[in-house]
């Protein structure tokens, strides 16, 4: 009787400590503007204006987890350009961290991101956000949609 009490009391506590650990998560967040992605640089959090970049066409192919090649084709710009028109043309860095709403992340070297169209963003018109597709790779593992932030290592 004494070890239920116990159990209880124990799994109250961790129910609160879970509750306060989201809301400490979730109100420390940055609040990204709408129609715009936060650009992490040399310390400083910049913020793309998604509305001031002109789209350009997009065509291509990814390959799926199955192997399946599926045809990519749409409106958006090279990840490139975006972080050239936010934080300017000499920019230096090893790679870039893309980061979506919900946490998921994929990583594009400073290699790629110099190469012609290999790291694009693409607007997916439902929803109005921009999501990360780098052509080439075996599988769409790095293709991450509602990105958020973008952060320069």
């Amino acid at each position: 009787m004494k070890t239920s009490k116990t159990i209880k009391i124990a799994l109250a506590v961790l129910l609160l400590v879970t509750i306060a650990a989201a809301a400490v998560y979730l109100l420390g967040r940055d609040k990204v503007p709408e129609n715009s992605i936060a650009v992490d640089y040399n310390g400083k959090t910049h913020y793309a204006d998604l509305q001031g970049i002109v789209l350009t066409e997009i065509h291509g192919e990814r390959v799926n987890g199955k192997g399946e090649v599926k045809p990519v084709d749409g409106m958006g710009f090279s990840l490139h350009t975006l972080l050239t028109v936010t934080i300017g043309k000499d920019f230096t860095c090893e790679s870039v961290t893309a980061t979506a709403a919900d946490g998921f992340s994929a990583e594009v070297s400073m290699e790629e991101l110099q190469e012609d169209n290999k790291a694009v963003l693409l607007l997916d018109e439902e929803s109005g956000t921009m999501q990360l597709i780098v052509f080439g790779d075996s599988d769409s593992k790095r293709s991450v949609k509602e990105i958020e932030r973008l952060t320069l290592n």
